[in-house]
């Protein structure tokens, strides 16, 4: 978050307003009050605020002269009264923007240790499972960024989905190898333990996020996305889905988008248990998912995106 200051013109304008103003009611208004001149620290203030020390002392000179003009009196007695508070108002200034300063500099350290710490969960993941992954957590990223520009989606939320979705199966670094890596499909039992992975990772993200509190709203926000990708990506639009059985807009949009990327990208994919998909066949088994598996306006937009789908595949995709 860069440090706010006012357009220099448009300070100046506001300052020469604001003295002008009071020097007018000074001099031509239908008031004898003394507290009247005292208006001039508004001025000296404002320019110590959103300027500079100096602006403030050159405003606190001029508002001295135009008391000088308006009531004929010793213009130094009002400097000395000024100045002071000029020169007090810039140096309380400089000392907040200084601590203001150092407080986003310390959050810009820890956003982006949080940010590698993520970064190292991907290398995890995939080395873990290197077999499987390959090049199928960085494919996944280039999906997402054409689901979400289609969808236009807000421009923070569409940089965390394709930062995060990586992480989507984050949780399997605690499956054990012999699921994880099986050639064959998985009995009753081992589907079960399989089916924990969501949560396990959820619980990985959690354990970041609360350490994460004095993180930025931009950096909680991206934690906030990958948990939801994590937990959420295997739940289904009808709720039949793991491991909550949530349905619909119940599932956030960022898990319905990785939805459809991950299942694309696995079907095209080899695994030790099948063989892959040709384009063709992946895109219609996601159509036939639509509205059970697949938010159905998720497979609309896919369907009118399944050429970039497959350059991205074709550009990145394994041989």
């Amino acid at each position: 978050m860069k440090e706010q200051k006012q357009h220099p013109v448009r300070m100046l304008t506001l300052t020469g307003g604001l003295l002008i103003g009071i020097y007018l009611l000074i001099q031509y208004g239908d008031v004898t009050s003394t507290a009247l001149p005292h208006l001039f620290y508004i001025p000296i203030t404002y320019t110590a605020f959103f300027g500079t020390w100096y602006s403030s002392a050159l405003t606190a000179v001029m508002s001295s002269l135009l008391l000088l003009i308006s009531q004929n009196s010793s213009w130094l007695s009002y400097l000395w009264g000024f100045l002071p508070i000029s020169l007090w108002t810039s140096l309380l200034t400089y000392c907040s923007r200084r601590e203001a300063q150092r407080h986003r500099t310390q959050l810009a350290e820890v956003s982006q240790l949080q940010q590698a710490s993520i970064s190292a969960l991907v290398d995890l993941t995939e080395k873990r499972n290197k077999d499987v992954m390959g090049e199928h957590l960085g494919r996944l990223g280039h999906y997402a960024h054409l689901l979400c520009s289609h969808l236009g989606l807000d421009n923070e939320l569409q940089e965390h989905i394709v930062e995060t979705i990586a992480l989507h199966d984050i949780g399997k670094v605690a499956v054990p190898d012999s699921i994880l890596k099986k050639p064959a499909g998985l009995d009753p039992k081992e589907w079960q333990i399989m089916k924990t992975h969501p949560i396990q990772g959820a619980e990985i993200l959690d354990s970041i996020m609360t350490k994460a509190s004095t993180a930025s709203r931009n950096t909680y926000n991206y934690l906030k996305t990958a948990r939801n990708i994590i937990l959420y990506h295997h739940e289904r639009y009808d709720g039949s889905g793991y491991p909550y059985g949530l349905a619909a807009d119940a599932i956030p949009i960022c898990a319905r988008v990785a939805a459809i990327c991950d299942v694309y990208d696995s079907l095209r994919s080899p695994r030790p248990y099948k063989k892959p998909f040709s384009h063709e066949k992946a895109v219609q088994i996601i159509r036939q998912g639509k509205g059970t598996h697949f938010d159905p306006t998720l497979v609309e937009a896919f369907e009118e995106l399944t050429h970039e789908f497959a350059a991205v595949w074709n550009q990145y995709g394994e041989n």
